[in-house]
């Protein structure tokens, strides 16, 4: 009688199916800034382009994995550092569509995460929130059956997997991980006076590498209290993210002001990529059901589609 409320707790049948809508969702997200700085990836991870290797090998600890690292292998193969970027980047962008199809899983996820981190760490003076909260959730991609469904091993293994105490753990661990980190980032903002001025906001989208051509807040300064309003918003969101997201009643909402929040910052700030992980991690760890009724729902038109091409008026129509 004891285990049945344990292995309650810890057996999440949601677990399996965040696990796969978040492998989806971050593998997309990082293929599409993939292609995004693929133009620009000898400026941005070169050996000598804005943050060079030399550089990085003085900011970065010892034990960060970067590519300076395989120079030794480049030059057994007589490669150049550019041709050894180019090489290493194809094979990360390759390993992003396997995992994004859910292919041998078990090997791809540890392999696009690692690589993922090299070339963050490469890039370290670059990179930002979007890297950081990726590689979050590769590390926990590559600890986790992130394959077991909506992938290709499942049509390969031919059986549905079954949910069991080690997705619902790893579920569990990354859903307090996340939480914890909008607390956090919460604490930080509300310790400093800008965000109960609404300075921050101001000072935010003034920034000229955030500062959004289809929008004008010239008008912001003559009404303070919208951005007073807008701080003290990001503020309740964040700080009380970490205790109204787990309740049935206030998760709803506190997903959606969550949700909320990032497209505004996308709108605003131009950060789509970055607003585009957020969404995908609250998403896949507190509404999975919400994507399946998304699914269910798009599936349950295929039946009319086949009647309506298969109806007399649609025969006869393709005929004349």
């Amino acid at each position: 009688m004891t285990k049945q409320p344990f292995r309650a707790a810890f057996c999440d049948p949601l677990a399996l199916r965040g696990l796969a809508y978040l492998r989806i969702g971050i593998a997309a997200v990082l293929l599409t800034k993939f292609c995004c700085e693929s133009r620009y990836l000898l400026e941005f991870y070169g050996s000598t382009g804005l943050t060079s290797w030399t550089i990085t090998d003085a900011v970065l600890p010892p034990y960060a994995p970067r590519l300076n690292w395989l120079r030794p292998a480049f030059e057994a193969f007589r490669l150049s550092d550019d041709r050894a970027l180019v090489a290493f980047a194809t094979l990360y962008a390759a390993l992003l569509v396997l995992l994004l199809l859910g292919y041998r899983t078990r090997l791809t996820a540890p392999a696009a995460w690692l690589g993922h981190l090299v070339l963050n760490n490469t890039g370290s003076l670059s990179s930002y929130g979007l890297d950081q909260y990726a590689n979050i959730a590769l590390f926990y991609c590559a600890i986790a059956p992130c394959g077991a469904v909506l992938s290709l091993d499942a049509l390969r293994r031919g059986t549905a997997a079954a949910g069991g105490f080690w997705p619902s753990l790893v579920f569990l661990v990354l859903r307090l991980n996340f939480a914890l980190s909008y607390l956090g980032a919460g604490l930080a903002k509300a310790q400093g006076p800008q965000w109960w001025s609404g300075e921050a906001i101001w000072r935010a989208v003034m920034q000229p590498q955030f500062h959004a051509a289809y929008l004008q807040w010239s008008w912001l300064p003559s009404v303070p209290l919208v951005a007073q309003l807008v701080c003290w918003g990001t503020l309740v969101v964040e700080l009380g993210y970490a205790v109204f997201i787990w309740p049935a009643r206030t998760r709803p909402v506190w997903l959606l002001a969550a949700i909320g929040m990032h497209a505004g910052i996308a709108l605003a700030l131009g950060l789509w990529l970055f607003a585009s992980v957020m969404i995908v991690m609250n998403v896949a760890l507190f509404a999975p059901q919400a994507v399946d009724a998304v699914l269910a729902r798009l599936a349950s038109y295929r039946p009319a589609w086949a009647a309506l091409s298969a109806s007399p008026a649609a025969t006869e129509e393709s005929s004349t």
